[in-house]
């Protein structure tokens, strides 16, 4: 768990009328490299790290994860947006925000086509991290070139105490066979297991495809998981 003292960097060291702590700094990044978070969720993150017990163990309560939320905002290093109902409100760093922390990304919006997607690729991420796995999100992943004749890039890769890493698939809708077989297949060419997290609905339909389209000594190597 971080201590509490204040980031010693001159530059992240004070926004307007607030100032950053370490915890600051390891959510705001953990933010960044998803692109963005839903407040349930920055609960869980933020309660990793709390300075004293919570009523809910590892949980932040909501009422303080606004405060800090709020505090953010005003020190103009996050924006938020409610955009699903069903789902509670965004938040994601701003230009200003990802160049304080040194990082060289454009501000990401989440939007309504894809912040489903994003909110269960997140909450993998936090189920992983929980289990002590280290995660490399597909916004870090971007950031080397591709090589030789990978297409495609997972969702995130996943390094576990005594192996990895393994490319991370997250599927909430039902892909097409000839995608999703090329996908599974330009993967295997990169790693040795591919762990695919899918909805409930479209388990049945992933599984088939692999039976039909990937060789019986390959198909043991896809790694299915229920979100």
């Amino acid at each position: 768990m971080p201590n509490s003292s204040v980031i010693s960097i001159s530059k992240l060291k004070k926004h307007a009328s607030i100032i950053l702590h370490e915890r600051d700094v390891l959510a705001l990044h953990w933010i960044a490299e998803q692109y963005a978070i839903s407040l349930d969720h920055l609960q869980l993150l933020l309660g990793r790290y709390a300075l004293a017990p919570t009523k809910t163990p590892g949980t932040l309560s909501l009422t303080r994860v606004r405060h800090t939320v709020e505090r953010w905002r005003r020190a103009g290093l996050v924006a938020t947006k409610k955009i699903l109902a069903s789902q509670p409100t965004w938040v994601y760093l701003t230009n200003k925000g990802l160049a304080e922390l040194g990082l060289t990304w454009h501000m990401y919006e989440p939007r309504a086509g894809s912040c489903t997607h994003l909110y269960y690729i997140n909450q993998v991420r936090l189920m992983a991290e929980a289990k002590g796995y280290q995660w490399k999100s597909e916004r870090v992943l971007n950031q080397f070139p591709a090589t030789g004749e990978r297409r495609h890039r997972p969702d995130a890769e996943v390094t576990t105490a005594t192996d990895g890493p393994f490319p991370i698939e997250v599927e909430i809708t039902r892909k097409n066979e000839k995608s999703l077989s090329s996908i599974l297949r330009t993967l295997l060419q990169q790693y040795s297991v591919v762990w695919y997290f899918v909805m409930t609905d479209i388990k049945p339909y992933v599984i088939q495809v692999i039976q039909r389209q990937l060789p019986p000594e390959a198909q043991p190597r896809i790694r299915i998981y229920d979100l």
